[in-house]
């Protein structure tokens, strides 16, 4: 990508067996990190076990503003328990699919009570939200 993409600066990382991020690439991201403002995390990552295993960790240890979509909400959803997190800011941005299985719901009764649901969710976690998407 970084050859068509030449505003992208790249860092090469510590990869599974099935090429998406490893465990092992804990470590240097967090060196990446230590200067920086801000994090966004998630779109395509992978769903990879030992992936969602290291999104979480970073989602535990990065004491930066936090952005999760995507693959990293997948990844949380999973264990939602270590939410807070200690950031803070974290700040998640799911559709309503996403938003779903964060809450244990369908989409149609997210759908049904965006607001509702966002603001629970968005106070019980201590985190901001942002519910992509429009009204049914």
């Amino acid at each position: 990508m970084e050859v068509k993409l030449t505003e992208v600066m790249t860092e090469p990382l510590p990869e599974t067996s099935r090429q998406t991020l490893g465990l092992k690439a804990l470590d240097p991201i967090l060196r990446l990190c230590e200067n920086k403002k801000a994090v966004i995390l998630g779109p395509g990552v992978g769903t990879v076990k030992e992936t969602q295993s290291l999104i979480l960790n970073l989602v535990k240890n990065l004491g930066l503003p936090l952005v999760l979509d995507a693959d990293a909400l997948t990844a949380l959803a999973t264990q939602t328990r270590i939410l807070p997190a200690g950031n803070p800011a974290l700040i998640l941005t799911p559709h309503p699919g996403e938003m779903a299985r964060l809450v244990g719901a369908t989409v149609k009764e997210v759908q049904g009570d965006r607001i509702g649901i966002s603001r629970n969710f968005s106070h019980a976690w201590n985190v901001f939200l942002v519910l992509k998407g429009i009204g049914p």
